[in-house]
C-alpha cells in the first residue's frame, strides 16, 4: 500500500493554536490520504506543554521555552541541543514532507539546515504582528518553502506581506478550525450530559489556552458575575496550559478536555478570548459569543475581534470587568443576541482544513508524476466538503467509504472525455460539480436498499 511520511512541526506561541491548527490540519491529510488507498505517516513534532492536543498522532515533544525558563537549565544549550534534536529526528525518521507552524525559520532558527533533509517544506502562514510578518529571518526563509498556506479568506490579503515571488506560492486557504457539525452535540445532549436542566441558559466561558498571565483572574471574573443566576449554567473552558485553581458550582463545571468544541452545538452564549482556534471555531458552531482580547506575543486578538463585529458576527468586550460582562450579557440575551445569531447562520461555513489538507497533500504527491491518485484526491476533497454540509442526509455512511464509492462509480460511469473534463474543472475550483452530488445520491441509495435488504432476511 502506498504512504506518505509527513511531519507536522507546531512551534509554540503563548497559547494552544499553533499545535490545534497543525492537529487540525494533519486529521484532514488522513482522512483524505485513506480516502484514496494511502496510508498516512503523520507525527508531530512540538515545543508546547499541551501536546495531548495530538493524542491521535504519534507526538515528538521538546520542553517550551517557558519551562526551559523556570527552570536552571542553561538557554543556550537548550537552543544548540533543541536543534541538533530536530535535525536528526527528520533524518530518522525519513520525512518526506515538513509542514511547519507560526515561525518560519524553526523554533530553534533551525530551518535553513532542515530544508535540505526533506522533499517538500510547506509553511502555515497564519496571522501576526508587522513587525514579525516583515523580519528579516521570516522572509528569507519563507523564500526556501515549496508552498504557503495562509488560514485566511482572499479578501484579507491586505492584511499579509509577501516579498517578491513568494506570493506567488501563498494559497488563502480559507479560515482553518477544528468544529466539524457531524462531532457536535446538540442542545438536548448537552444537557443529558451535564445535569442541566432545559430552561437554563448554557454559556461557554474560556480564556482561550490557558497560559497567559491574566487567565486566572479573567475566568473568576467571569464565574462570579455569569453564576450569581441560578438560571445560567456555565460551562468553563480552562486550557490544557491553564495552572490555576478550577471552580465547581451547583451551575459551574470546568472542561479540561482537549475537543471542548464538540459542545457547542448546544451552547446558548459564549464569553471567550478571541485566539484563532476558539475564535474561528465559536463562529462556525453559530454561537453568539462576546469576545475579549488578549495581548498575545505574535498574536492582534483586538484586531480579530473589530473585523467580526463590524459584521455583527460577534459582541466586543474592549475592557475586561465586572461592568461589560454584565451588559455584554444583558446585550447576548436580547434583540443583538438574536442579530448575532442571524449573521451567523448566513455566514460561510469555512473548508479550511479541508482545502488546507488538499494542498499538502497535492504538493507532496506531485500531481504530473501521480496522475491518477491526484484525480482520486479531487473527488476526494469535494465529497468532504459535501459530508460537512449533508452528513445528516447520508445515513450514517462514513465519509472513506462514500469517497471510494464515489471514485469507483465515476471513473466507471464516465468516458475518459467526461472524467478528464471533470478533472479539469475541479482543479480550476470549480466546487460542488452535479456529477458528484448525484454519484452521492447513487451511492446513499444504494446503500438504503442494501440495508433494508438486509433488515428483510
Amino acid at each position: 500500500m502506498k504512504s506518505l511520511s509527513l511531519l507536522f512541526y507546531a512551534i509554540n506561541g503563548t497559547g494552544a493554536g499553533h499545535i490545534t491548527r497543525c492537529v487540525t490540519l494533519a486529521t484532514e491529510v488522513k482522512v483524505l490520504l485513506n480516502a484514496i488507498g494511502y496510508l498516512a505517516d503523520i507525527h508531530l513534532l512540538t515545543t508546547s506543554e499541551c501536546d495531548i492536543i495530538g493524542i491521535d498522532f504519534p507526538v515528538w515533544k521538546i520542553p517550551s521555552r517557558t519551562r526551559i525558563a523556570n527552570s536552571d537549565t542553561n538557554n543556550s544549550m537548550y537552543l544548540r541541543k533543541g536543534s541538533f534534536f530536530v535535525n536528526n529526528l527528520v533524518v530518522a525518521l525519513g520525512v518526506k514532507t515538513l509542514v511547519v507552524d507560526t515561525l518560519p525559520q524553526g523554533s530553534f532558527n533551525e530551518f535553513i539546515g532542515l530544508r535540505q533533509q526533506v522533499n517538500k517544506a510547506i509553511f502555515i502562514n497564519r496571522h501576526k504582528k508587522e513587525e514579525v510578518l516583515k523580519s528579516e529571518s521570516s522572509q528569507a526563509c519563507l523564500n526556501l518553502y515549496d508552498m504557503i498556506l495562509t488560514p485566511d479568506m482572499p479578501d484579507q490579503h491586505a492584511r499579509y506581506v509577501f516579498e517578491g515571488t513568494m506570493a506567488y506560492k501563498n494559497r488563502y486557504i480559507e479560515n482553518v478550525h477544528g468544529y466539524k457539525p457531524f462531532e457536535a452535540m446538540n442542545r438536548e445532549q448537552v444537557c443529558n450530559q451535564f445535569g442541566i436542566k432545559p430552561e437554563q441558559k448554557i454559556i461557554y466561558v474560556s480564556s482561550g489556552g490557558g497560559g497567559d498571565k491574566n487567565s486566572v483572574a479573567y475566568l473568576q471574573l467571569m464565574i462570579d458575575e455569569l453564576s450569581k443566576d441560578p438560571n445560567n449554567f456555565l460551562l468553563v473552558g480552562y486550557g490544557l496550559l491553564y495552572n490555576g485553581p478550577k471552580v465547581y458550582k451547583a451551575n459551574v463545571i470546568p472542561l479540561c478536555e482537549p475537543n471542548v468544541r464538540k459542545y457547542f452545538g448546544g451552547i446558548d452564549m459564549a464569553f471567550s478570548a478571541a485566539g484563532y482556534n476558539s475564535f474561528e471555531e465559536l463562529l462556525s458552531a453559530q454561537v453568539p459569543t462576546a469576545f475579549y482580547p488578549l495581548e498575545k506575543g505574535f498574536d492582534l486578538q483586538d484586531e480579530r475581534i473589530i473585523i467580526a463585529s463590524k459584521q455583527n458576527l460577534c459582541f466586543y468586550i474592549d475592557e475586561l470587568d465586572s461592568g461589560s460582562i454584565y451588559h455584554a450579557y444583558r446585550m447576548l440575551k436580547t434583540s443583538k443576541g438574536k442579530e448575532i445569531k442571524e449573521a451567523l447562520s448566513k455566514r460561510k461555513f469555512c473548508y479550511g482544513a479541508t482545502i488546507g489538507g488538499f494542498e499538502i497533500i497535492k504538493q507532496s504527491l506531485s500531481p504530473t508524476k501521480n496522475h491518477l491518485d491526484y484525480c482520486k484526491l479531487l473527488i476526494a476533497k469535494e465529497v468532504r466538503v459535501y459530508y460537512y454540509s449533508q452528513f445528516a442526509k447520508w445515513n450514517n455512511i462514513s465519509f472513506e467509504f462514500m469517497a471510494k464509492a464515489v471514485i469507483k462509480l465515476l471513473s466507471t460511469t464516465l468516458n475518459e472525455n467526461e472524467f478528464q473534463y471533470l478533472m479539469d474543472s475541479l482543479s480550476h475550483g470549480e466546487h460542488y460539480d452535479n456529477r458528484i452530488s448525484k454519484a452521492i445520491e447513487t451511492v446513499i441509495s444504494e446503500n438504503t436498499c442494501q440495508s433494508q435488504v438486509c433488515m428483510l432476511a
